[in-house]
């Protein structure tokens, strides 16, 4: 968490990085607790998927701000959190299919961001034989 918070900054004055985020997120560290989350909230566990992704959205929201200084790092970062998504074995195909559309809808037109997410979109609906349903 040190590294996060310090990667731009120093000690007395932090400055968060967004891709050490993302780096942590889709880190070994976090898979065994990530993946005890349920996709949607409960009563007994209010966290869930669902609302880590609400978490994880402003940050690539962030990013596409400064896509022109960063572009190398944010497509890295943006790849690493979708092949992340797409690798989640305990989540079903809608919620990691809500999670791809809600991070599609947050995106600008004005980057090749949401033309990736697109992307990794229609074919992870045509890996699972559900685009053309989708598509009706």
């Amino acid at each position: 968490m040190d590294k996060i918070m310090s990667a731009n900054g120093s000690r007395k004055n932090p400055v968060p990085d967004a891709f050490a985020f993302i780096d942590y997120v889709t880190s070994k560290d976090l898979a065994k607790y990530l993946s005890l989350l349920k996709p949607k909230p409960t009563k007994k566990k209010p966290f869930s998927f669902d609302r880590f992704n609400i978490i994880v959205m402003p940050v690539f929201k962030f990013m596409e701000s400064n896509i022109k200084k960063d572009a190398p790092k944010i497509k890295e970062s943006l790849f690493k959190w979708l092949s992340f998504i797409k690798s989640q074995k305990e989540l079903n195909m809608n919620t990691i299919f809500e999670t791809l559309l809600n991070l599609f809808l947050v995106l600008s037109e004005d980057t090749v961001m949401k033309s990736t997410v697109f992307i990794h979109m229609t074919c992870f609906l045509q890996e699972k034989g559900q685009l053309e349903s989708v598509m009706i």
